[in-house]
C-alpha cells in the first residue's frame, strides 16, 4: 500500500524541514539527533537516534576508568534507569529506577550528593553515600554518572565524578 506524504524541497544548502506535524507526532524535540541512512533500493530513511544506547556505551567506558582510579562503584543512568556500571555492588543498582533526587538534578543540570537513605529503592544495596552528575550535551540532559560508596565521598571525588560526566557529554557531541 503506497501512502502519500508531505512534499518538501531541498534548499540551496541541501536542507529539508521536518514538518511540525511529524515532529509533534513522533515527539522529536529541538536538538534531538536524527540518523540518516540509505536503503539498497535508493530510499533515504530518517529516524530519531537512540541516545540512551550512546550514553550507555560512552558512560560504561568512563565508569570503568573512574572506578579503577577511585575504587568507588560508578553507575551510568539514562533518563530513567541505571543501565550500566563498574565496581562492587553495581548489579544491585543496574536496572533500578533513578531516584527522584537524581532525576531532579538531571533536569536541573545540577550535581548532587546524598546519603543513600534519601534515595528511594537503593538503601538495600550496601551503599551509604552517593554523588550524581548529569550528562548534558547542547543543553539537554541525556543521563548521568553516579558514584556510590559505603564511606563519605570527598569533594575531590564528587568533582571527579562531575568532570567525568562532562567528558562523556563531550564524547556524545559526535552523535
Amino acid at each position: 500500500m503506497e501512502t502519500k506524504g508531505i512534499i518538501r524541497r531541498l534548499d540551496d544548502l541541501g536542507r529539508i524541514v521536518v514538518p511540525k506535524e511529524y515532529r509533534r507526532m513522533l515527539k522529536i524535540e529541538l536538538g534531538d539527533p536524527l540518523e540518516i541512512f540509505t536503503m539498497s533500493n535508493g530510499d533515504i530513511v530518517l529516524r530519531r537516534f537512540d541516545m540512551s544506547a550512546a550514553v550507555k556505551n560512552e558512560g560504561t567506558l568512563a565508569a570503568a576508568a573512574l572506578e579503577s582510579e577511585t575504587g568507588k562503584t560508578i553507575l551510568v543512568a539514562d533518563k530513567n534507569y541505571f543501565v550500566a556500571g563498574a565496581g562492587k555492588g553495581r548489579n544491585c543498582v543496574i536496572g533500578s529506577k533513578l531516584p527522584s533526587v537524581m532525576s531532579d538534578a538531571m533536569s536541573g543540570f545540577k550535581s548532587v550528593s546524598a546519603a543513600t537513605s534519601d534515595l528511594e529503592g537503593l538503601e538495600e544495596c550496601g551503599f551509604a553515600y552517593a554523588a550524581f552528575s548529569p550528562i548534558v550535551n547542547n543543553s539537554i540532559s541525556y543521563g548521568g554518572l553516579a558514584m556510590f560508596s559505603s564511606e563519605p565521598l570527598s569533594d575531590a571525588e564528587t568533582r571527579l565524578n562531575k568532570l567525568t560526566a562532562q567528558m562523556v557529554a563531550i564524547n556524545l557531541q559526535r552523535y
